[in-house]
């Protein structure tokens, strides 16, 4: 008899912000321009599970992961853009966005309500403007080795979804992705 081992998957979230002016700050370490941090900068293990872009007006984008098998955090401040990104299981995994004014200091006052799932019971957790028709967000996904199926349309808002692992076809994982 063989044993059954659970596949461990990770995945890679990055944000592209059009600058290299802002300030990049990532927990347990120092805030730096993100012009000044040079290509693909990866940090293991960081104070807390997200990573934070500011810049001199106040406006706060950034990354913060739930769960608490966040793998690294990474950065890379290359060319007139530059990138933030966390590494995360896909197991029980969630991602915030902040999009909001402030500095890292925003998500900080935040985070020990994020750990602990403190913050979704909050009566609106969020750490966003209402961008409506002027600032729309696209969520695109470019995963090679998965095959993403499922025919929900999803209004806007919060949304609940499953996911199901059906399998491996023509070498890539087939996930159904549906509402709740």
């Amino acid at each position: 008899m063989i044993p059954l081992v659970e596949a461990q998957y990770s995945a890679q979230i990055r944000l592209i912000l059009n600058n290299t002016e802002n300030t990049v700050y990532i927990p347990g370490n120092d805030t730096s321009d993100s012009g000044d941090w040079g290509s693909e900068n990866l940090f293991t293990s960081p104070a807390h599970n997200y990573i934070a872009s500011y810049n001199n007006t106040n406006i706060l984008s950034g990354l913060v992961s739930v769960s608490d098998q966040t793998h690294s955090v990474i950065v890379d401040g290359n060319g007139s853009l530059h990138k933030i990104g966390l590494n995360v299981s896909l197991t029980n995994s969630r991602i915030l966005l902040p999009f909001t004014s402030g500095d890292w200091k925003t998500v900080e006052d935040d985070i020990l309500n994020i750990e602990t799932g403190a913050f979704f019971g909050f009566m609106q957790p969020s750490f966003s403007y209402g961008v409506g028709l002027y600032l729309p967000l696209k969520i695109m996904l470019n995963l090679t080795m998965f095959n993403i199926t499922g025919t929900e349309s999803f209004r806007m808002g919060r949304q609940r979804l499953v996911t199901t692992n059906n399998g491996v076809v023509s070498n890539k994982t087939v996930i159904d992705v549906r509402s709740i």
